[in-house]
């Protein structure tokens, strides 16, 4: 997936976490994962915060081009959980998957 899809990708998802009352701090993508940073809502389980993503981010990404209709992201996910003082800061994440954009609720 290249860079272009892949920051609409993570404008999209800022939509898909807002829908479940789980709105985004900041999403982060790379060709084969993503990083999310997160509010869980008290009324989604872990379990289904990564099934919904996985599952909306692959369907729409499928419907982007045929070439990607084979797309599927790595199996499995990890979580992380903090108080928000803690959480790692948008250039953390950034630095750390290594990418430029800057999809967030305040910058879609």
């Amino acid at each position: 997936m290249d860079k272009m899809l892949r920051e609409e990708l993570e404008v999209y998802l800022v939509g898909t976490l807002q829908a479940i009352d789980c709105p985004s701090l900041i999403v982060r993508s790379v060709e084969d994962h993503l990083h999310c940073l997160c509010r869980l809502s008290h009324m989604v389980t872990i379990e289904k915060l990564a099934e919904q993503m996985q599952v909306e981010s692959s369907s729409w990404v499928k419907k982007q081009s045929a070439a990607l209709r084979d797309f599927y992201w790595q199996s499995g996910y990890g979580v992380f959980s903090g108080e928000p003082l803690q959480c790692p800061t948008s250039d953390d994440l950034h630095r750390e998957s290594g990418g430029t954009s800057s999809a967030s609720p305040l910058s879609g």
